[in-house]
């Protein structure tokens, strides 16, 4: 199992990006389950990208939140090594479940694939704290947990980009916020700007495949979570005149209306109806204290 603490300072203030995160997850699922189908349809496979299955209210353990159940569709977005050790009939069956307890600014969400219940586990464990990426230990890791840690951080500026990814609307160095007065961003800018907050993510990832696992726990963590961070972190930076005056209450609708739309997307395609799922009844993870 691998363990990375990846550490994003983003030029907000906490409040702000709890909005910008929402808006980015929904805007991004939409985005998303569209380009990726245009590349599946092409290879015979369904659609691919995010069903939001449930979106609601939950409350336990002392904490009050939005709880989230998704699957995604990624079969496409493997790389060909890793397609080539799953039969081809798989491809409309390998989804990821995701399931998040969201009590802002703590959020744990954890991760299975029915395919393989014995062999993959992943968890991501979240704090968002007004600081600048040095907390020590946001999330209250065990002494055995801390030794087992390594730290990365991923800077939204500086980390490099590849072309195929590149969209100039989306580069914090080009972008300059009409509504909040902030951008482009320098080199320096973790130094210089104001506000300035960090999201800790402690993600754990185990893949039980003799031969196989240490390259595609490396996999995951490099293509599934730290590039995804980086990316849509950028993103959410770069589309901040599009939800920084908007409510919790307004994204929320917004996210309605992003599941609707996903709805009427997958259509025929959709793995919803195998499934059902009340958040009530779901285990709830122990939140770090």
């Amino acid at each position: 199992m691998r363990v990375v603490e990846y550490r994003l300072p983003l030029p907000m203030e906490v409040e702000e990006y709890h909005v910008a995160q929402l808006y980015m997850v929904a805007k991004s699922s939409r985005e998303d389950s569209e380009k990726m189908t245009q590349t599946a349809k092409k290879n015979g496979v369904g659609k691919q990208g995010v069903e939001i299955i449930k979106n609601e209210p939950y409350e336990g353990d002392g904490r009050k939140g939005q709880y989230t159940y998704k699957i995604m569709h990624i079969y496409e977005n493997l790389p060909g090594w890793v397609r080539a050790l799953i039969p081809s009939s798989w491809g409309k069956k390998l989804n990821v479940h995701e399931e998040a307890w969201n009590a802002y600014p703590y959020c744990k969400t954890q991760y299975k694939i029915p395919l393989f219940p014995d062999r993959f586990s992943m968890s991501v464990e979240s704090m968002h704290l007004q600081d600048d990426g040095s907390t020590e230990n946001p999330l209250n890791l065990s002494p055995e947990a801390l030794k087992e840690r390594d730290v990365q951080y991923v800077d939204i500026v500086n980390d490099p980009i590849s072309s195929k990814d590149y969209l100039e609307a989306e580069d914090p160095k080009k972008f300059e916020s009409k509504l909040a007065g902030r951008g482009p961003l320098t080199e320096e800018w973790r130094k210089t700007s104001k506000p300035l907050m960090c999201a800790y993510k402690v993600c754990s990832v185990e893949f039980k495949l003799f031969g196989f696992q240490n390259k595609i726990e490396k996999f995951i963590h490099n293509s599934g979570l730290r590039d995804v961070f980086f990316k849509y972190h950028r993103k959410a930076f770069c589309w901040m005149d599009e939800w920084f005056n908007m409510s919790i209450s307004d994204v929320r609708a917004y996210e309605d209306e992003t599941k609707r739309r996903l709805d009427e997307f997958f259509g025929a395609d959709s793995a919803a109806s195998e499934l059902s799922v009340d958040a009530s009844k779901v285990e709830q993870p122990t939140p770090a204290s």
